[in-house]
Protein backbone atom coordinates (compact mmCIF):
# COMPACT_ATOMS: atom_id res chain seq x y z
CA UNK A 1 0.00 0.00 0.00
CA UNK A 2 2.87 2.42 1.02
CA UNK A 3 4.80 2.06 -2.66
CA UNK A 4 0.73 2.61 -4.35
CA UNK A 5 0.25 5.95 -2.33
CA UNK A 6 3.52 6.86 -3.08
CA UNK A 7 3.24 6.62 -6.60
CA UNK A 8 -0.32 8.60 -6.78
CA UNK A 9 2.25 11.38 -4.53
CA UNK A 10 4.35 11.70 -7.44
CA UNK A 11 1.98 11.58 -9.63
CA UNK A 12 0.26 14.60 -7.96
CA UNK A 13 3.30 16.54 -7.80
CA UNK A 14 4.29 16.31 -11.84
CA UNK A 15 0.37 17.16 -12.39
CA UNK A 16 0.78 20.18 -10.10
CA UNK A 17 4.04 21.22 -12.01
CA UNK A 18 2.27 21.26 -15.30
CA UNK A 19 -0.29 23.21 -13.89
CA UNK A 20 1.91 25.65 -12.93
CA UNK A 21 4.03 25.61 -15.90
CA UNK A 22 0.93 25.93 -18.35
CA UNK A 23 -0.74 28.48 -15.93
CA UNK A 24 2.44 30.72 -16.69
CA UNK A 25 1.62 30.70 -20.15
CA UNK A 26 3.98 33.15 -22.05
CA UNK A 27 7.96 32.73 -21.97
CA UNK A 28 8.57 36.36 -20.57
CA UNK A 29 6.23 34.87 -17.78
CA UNK A 30 7.76 31.46 -17.49
CA UNK A 31 11.33 33.39 -17.06
CA UNK A 32 10.26 36.07 -14.77
CA UNK A 33 9.08 33.11 -12.22
CA UNK A 34 11.79 30.56 -12.84
CA UNK A 35 14.02 33.78 -11.99
CA UNK A 36 12.17 34.41 -8.88
CA UNK A 37 12.18 30.98 -8.09
CA UNK A 38 16.27 30.86 -7.89
CA UNK A 39 17.28 29.67 -11.36
CA UNK A 40 19.93 31.92 -12.76
CA UNK A 41 18.89 34.27 -15.75
CA UNK A 42 20.45 32.57 -18.45
CA UNK A 43 19.23 28.51 -17.97
CA UNK A 44 15.60 30.47 -17.05
CA UNK A 45 15.81 32.07 -20.54
CA UNK A 46 16.96 28.95 -22.39
CA UNK A 47 14.19 26.96 -20.76
CA UNK A 48 11.13 29.11 -20.87
CA UNK A 49 11.60 29.31 -24.97
CA UNK A 50 11.36 25.78 -25.06
CA UNK A 51 9.06 23.54 -26.89
CA UNK A 52 8.53 20.80 -25.10
CA UNK A 53 5.14 20.11 -23.58
CA UNK A 54 4.32 20.69 -19.76
CA UNK A 55 4.22 17.42 -18.37
CA UNK A 56 7.74 16.84 -20.23
CA UNK A 57 9.13 19.76 -18.32
CA UNK A 58 7.33 18.58 -14.89
CA UNK A 59 9.60 15.49 -15.35
CA UNK A 60 12.68 17.55 -16.57
CA UNK A 61 15.49 19.32 -14.03
CA UNK A 62 13.59 22.61 -14.89
CA UNK A 63 10.93 22.28 -12.65
CA UNK A 64 11.98 19.62 -9.97
CA UNK A 65 14.93 21.95 -9.07
CA UNK A 66 12.53 24.87 -9.02
CA UNK A 67 9.05 23.61 -7.40
CA UNK A 68 10.73 21.30 -5.14
CA UNK A 69 8.38 18.81 -3.34
CA UNK A 70 8.96 21.28 -0.01
CA UNK A 71 7.77 24.14 -1.47
CA UNK A 72 5.09 22.16 -2.76
CA UNK A 73 3.98 21.00 1.06
CA UNK A 74 4.52 25.04 1.81
CA UNK A 75 1.62 25.50 -0.95
CA UNK A 76 -0.40 23.05 0.99
CA UNK A 77 0.14 19.60 -0.90
CA UNK A 78 -0.29 16.94 2.25
CA UNK A 79 1.19 13.73 1.33
CA UNK A 80 -0.69 10.35 1.23
CA UNK A 81 2.30 8.47 2.89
Amino acid sequence: MKTLLERIDSHTRVRLRTCIWTEWKTPKNRRKNLIKLGMNKYDAYKNSYTSKGGVRIAYFWVLTRTITNKRLARFGLISCV
